[in-house]
C-alpha cells in the first residue's frame, strides 16, 4: 500500500469501523492460512536437516500464536468499543454509573460557574 493511502486511512474520520474490522479479520485469516501452508510444505520437504526443520517449525508456530494473540486483542478492543462486558453482553450497570459520573461533573461545573447557564 502506498504511503499516501496509509496516511489517508489513518487520518480519515470517515472510516467505517465495521469495514475496518472485516479487513483486519480477513488479513488475520490470510496470514494463518499462509503459515499453515508453510508448515505443511516444510513437513513435506526433505531439504532441511532435523535441527533446521525443528527451528523453522518452531518459528512458524510462534508466528501462528502471535497472530492468534493479536486477533484476540483486536476482538477485545472491539468489545470494549461496543461497551460489552467480559461475556460479550452490554453492561447496563457500568453504563449507568458512567453516565451518572458524567452528569455529576457537568452539574459540578455548572454550579461552580464554569459553564454558561
Amino acid at each position: 500500500m502506498a504511503t499516501r493511502d496509509r496516511e489517508s486511512i489513518a487520518g480519515s474520520c470517515d472510516i467505517d469501523p465495521e469495514r475496518l474490522l472485516k479487513v483486519a479479520v480477513a488479513n488475520y485469516e490470510d496470514v494463518i492460512l499462509d503459515l499453515h501452508e508453510m508448515r505443511a510444505s516444510l513437513r513435506a520437504s526433505e531439504s532441511y536437516s532435523e535441527t533446521e526443520f525443528r527451528r523453522v517449525v518452531t518459528m512458524v508456530s510462534r508466528s501462528v500464536q502471535t497472530v492468534y494473540d493479536e486477533r484476540k486483542r483486536l476482538d477485545d478492543f472491539w468489545k470494549r468499543q461496543a461497551g460489552a462486558g467480559d461475556d460479550g453482553s452490554f453492561d447496563m450497570e457500568a453504563a449507568r454509573a458512567e453516565i451518572g459520573r458524567r452528569l455529576d461533573r457537568i452539574r459540578s461545573a455548572q454550579d461552580a460557574g464554569d459553564l454558561p447557564g
